[in-house]
């Protein structure tokens, strides 16, 4: 672990304000919708959490709607810095803009191993005292844009799995900086995060809409229903 990021829910307008400020700088389209929501994007460095099957990591707010529905599955989200190199080589320039924190993520790391090509849905990791289990992508939304901006990194994240994964408790403890993920198991090792992306959303030649593929991830208990286990019985119905 080289960063640990823990923030707590902002008061509303930080959509409205955001995108303004960023549309004006041609950084993003408004696409946003009017309504305004309160957001934990923001965060703060610290050197060690807490985290709980009950609360998550301890202080740490969820402010987004969807975001809450699906919160015992969002506990930590990672990001490898390995990205910022395959996000600067789609897009020149991006790389200098990119620095741990800006994804809103909790936690970041940078090993090859826990590239999103590399890691696993399923995959359960020792960090510190606590146990997690991975719990499929992010799907990231235009905010992502809209704070560093650059055009694009939505689009690249939503295709590749780049802006990150998540990690739910799977027993209480505590991470600091300079623990290592230490892998204990993993029982998917064909549905890595960035092979789940492509296949249900990346390009049409990229996606996987095969009936074994779909039911494989339709079965994986752990993995996130919104966007990933909904999609895949949503498309094997229309088989």
């Amino acid at each position: 672990l080289l960063h640990l990021f823990v923030g707590d829910i902002r008061e509303p307008l930080f959509y409205r304000e955001l995108f303004d400020e960023e549309a004006q700088r041609g950084a993003a389209e408004r696409s946003w919708p009017e309504k305004q929501f309160s957001s934990a994007y923001f965060k703060e460095e610290v050197s060690t959490i807490r985290v709980s099957q009950a609360q998550g990591i301890v202080g740490n707010g969820i402010g987004f709607p969807t975001h809450i529905d699906n919160a015992f599955y969002r506990t930590a989200l990672v990001i490898n810095t390995c990205v910022y190199d395959d996000f600067e080589k789609e897009i020149p320039g991006s790389g200098v803009k990119l620095r741990p924190g800006i994804f809103g993520e909790n936690m970041v790391v940078s090993d090859p191993l826990l590239h999103p090509r590399v890691v696993c849905v399923g995959d359960i990791y020792r960090i510190g005292s606590a146990k997690f289990v991975v719990t499929g992508p992010r799907m990231p939304c235009p905010k992502v844009d809209a704070y560093v901006g650059v055009k694009g990194l939505t689009a690249l994240g939503k295709r590749f799995g780049w802006t990150g994964y998540f990690l739910r408790v799977i027993e209480d403890g505590e991470c600091s900086v300079g623990d290592s993920f230490v892998l204990q198991s993993r029982p998917f090792p064909n549905l890595s995060i960035t092979t789940i992306q492509m296949s249900l959303w990346g390009e049409d030649e990229e996606k996987n809409e095969s009936e074994e593929f779909l039911r494989a991830l339709s079965e994986v208990e752990c993995l996130m229903p919104r966007h990933y286990r909904d999609t895949a019985l949503q498309r094997l119905s229309k088989l």
